[in-house]
């Protein structure tokens, strides 16, 4: 789901990136809601059974960016 020029990277153990090139506040927004959506609804098979994450997304940007 995410533009070519979009970057995903792990920051820390369990953090992760998403740099939204040229993209205001309220698209990146948008697009948070979107990937917390796709996360929350993938199950992960686990044996006989499917695990479901959950996850909560901070958005921020730069002044002047």
């Amino acid at each position: 789901m995410m533009r070519l020029e979009d970057t995903v990277a792990r920051y820390g153990g369990e953090e992760f990136i998403v740099l939204l090139p040229k993209t205001d506040l309220e698209r990146a927004g948008i697009v948070a809601e979107r990937l917390r959506g796709i996360i929350e609804n993938s199950g992960i098979p686990l044996g006989e059974s499917t695990v479901y994450l959950t996850v909560s997304i901070g958005v921020a940007g730069r002044e002047g960016g």
